[in-house]
């Protein structure tokens, strides 16, 4: 993703790790995000960063208009 220059990753960790999550929930179609960790307290910090409910509609838009203008013309995934 670092790769990819999204915005939201210039942040602090946690907040990029928020906002990933958040983007991810808050995506048409998404109804469950498996989230994997090696480190127990981390549950908690997830569920409260999906508490916290999706991203104001202008910074989803700036996310997946990062993505629009990367991606790969022959990905299939949502457009």
């Amino acid at each position: 993703m670092q790769k990819r220059g999204y915005d939201f990753l210039r942040s602090e960790v946690e907040a990029s790790i928020a906002t990933a999550l958040r983007f991810t929930l808050g995506s048409t179609g998404v109804a469950t995000a498996i989230v994997g960790t090696t480190k127990p307290q981390r549950i908690a910090q997830n569920i409260g960063y999906a508490a916290a409910g999706p991203l104001a509609a202008a910074e989803y838009v700036a996310i997946r208009s990062r993505w629009h203008s990367i991606a790969r013309a022959d990905w299939v995934g949502q457009r």
